[in-house]
């Protein structure tokens, strides 16, 4: 049986009413008992007379119709135009640079055994190398409230002399073995306290040690315009007890004449700068050449006296037959003894450090008497009692060191295993400027 053709009339019709190009599914032919292939077709305006290879009710095949070849090329430049387009990079953000630098540290942290010096014997005498010994210890972990600190530098100051002995108002002695005394500058790798994010610079104590557990609140976030360092000699607390001595206690202000000993070191040297700042003359007194030269060429006193060049008082009492109106201690009876003769009447006396007596049994002694003749104003200066004011000191210092009107002076070495040695030498006089140890470098 002939199979019927279909009308072209028929089809040129559909075209023209808009069925062209429209997609449909072949419903079979019941009459010829065809069931529906199920294919989608797209009918055209030119119709071939043809049926489907099938021979189902399909619409009629277009007489152009593409090959296999042509087929595949057309479905692959379909998807690729509707591909979507690949994303535009995104630039990092703070928070995920953070969290990498985060993972970074703890990961070294972790995998890293810290390098901490300890005691390694009951110090005595006066401090030296052999008294200390490097360990390795595993970082502990950080509770909530604390940081996970990256030791940058580490402070050596005298009182830790007097301190590894018992006899400073600081706190008792460390047992052999245990966290060693000193202030150090780190940057935060973790943190579970509030005010505090990955990559701070802060101040406060974890031993001598490559890494460290910091309590966040017994850390200070430091002020970024200046050096972190200089947090731990200017800025820091050796700058805080020379300002408290200078313009809490003394009052030193325009016309006094102030000396201060030990005036190469971090206090004595921020002390007479300071008077000098606030309009005062200043003279330091140090022992050595080289640290005359360091106060007088580089912090600017107007003179320096070694006191261990024979007949040193002359030379004082020659530069100022007058006498001096402040004097500001930080040796002991040795100095001071002398320059209280020199004292005007009624003038002040800061009694700060007794650096001499930190290394042997031997007490300091004032001579009464003296003090009672020159009506004299004697103070006592304990640091501890200016932190709460410590950030009024470093807002009026940081721009004297941006500005370069207070000189930073730093004695420094490099290694965590040199800190012994350096603390010696602190011991026994021989620093010039602030002594410090630098362990890392700022990430």
């Amino acid at each position: 049986m002939a199979r019927p053709q279909p009308s072209v009339t028929a089809s040129r019709i559909s075209a023209r009413k808009g069925f062209a190009n429209r997609p449909w599914t072949c419903s079979g032919s019941p009459e010829h008992g065809r069931r529906p292939c199920a294919r989608r077709w797209t009918s055209t305006s030119t119709i071939s007379r043809r049926r489907s290879a099938r021979g189902c009710c399909s619409p009629p095949t277009p007489a152009t119709r593409a090959r296999p070849a042509a087929r595949s090329w057309l479905r692959g430049r379909r998807a690729e135009h509707s591909r979507p387009a690949p994303p535009r990079p995104r630039r990092a953000r703070l928070s995920t640079l953070i969290s990498s630098l985060q993972r970074t540290f703890r990961k070294d942290a972790a995998l890293m055994k810290s390098l901490e010096v300890v005691l390694a014997r009951p110090v005595a005498d006066m401090p030296v190398a052999a008294d200390f010994h490097v360990v390795e210890r595993e970082t502990d972990a950080v509770a909530q409230g604390q940081l996970l600190v990256r030791v940058l530098d580490l402070s050596l100051d005298p009182y830790i002399g007097s301190r590894l002995r018992g006899r400073h108002l600081g706190g008792a002695a460390p047992t052999v073995g245990g966290r060693l005394p000193g202030e150090c500058v780190a940057q935060v790798l973790e943190s579970k306290a509030e005010g505090f994010a990955p990559g701070d610079i802060v101040a406060g104590e974890v031993g001598w040690s490559e890494y460290g557990v910091l309590d966040a609140g017994k850390a200070r976030k430091l002020d970024p315009r200046a050096e972190p360092s200089a947090h731990l000699s200017v800025l820091g607390m050796p700058g805080l007890t020379a300002w408290a001595g200078v313009t809490q206690l003394a009052k030193v202000g325009s016309g006094d004449i102030f000396t201060v000993d030990a005036a190469a070191g971090p206090v004595g040297g921020v002390a007479g700068q300071l008077a000098r700042l606030l309009g005062a003359k200043a003279y330091g007194i140090a022992g050595g050449a080289e640290k005359c030269a360091l106060v007088r060429d580089v912090y600017g006193f107007d003179d320096c006296f070694d006191y261990r060049v024979e007949g040193w008082t002359d030379r004082v009492a020659e530069a100022l037959p007058e006498g001096q109106t402040v004097h500001f201690e930080n040796v002991g009876a040795s100095v001071l003894t002398p320059m209280l003769q020199r004292l005007r009447v009624g003038g002040r006396i800061v009694l700060c450090g007794l650096a001499e007596h930190y290394q042997n049994s031997t007490p300091a002694t004032l001579p009464v008497g003296t003090v009672i003749g020159k009506r004299a104003h004697v103070h006592g200066l304990v640091v501890y009692d200016f932190y709460p004011r410590w950030a009024e000191w470093i807002e009026l210092a940081t721009p004297w060191v941006l500005s370069g009107q207070l000189k930073v002076v730093e004695d420094a070495v490099q290694g965590l295993d040199k800190a012994a040695a350096h603390f010696e030498r602190l011991m026994r006089g021989q620093n010039q400027g602030k002594a410090l140890v630098k362990i890392a470098a700022r990430a």
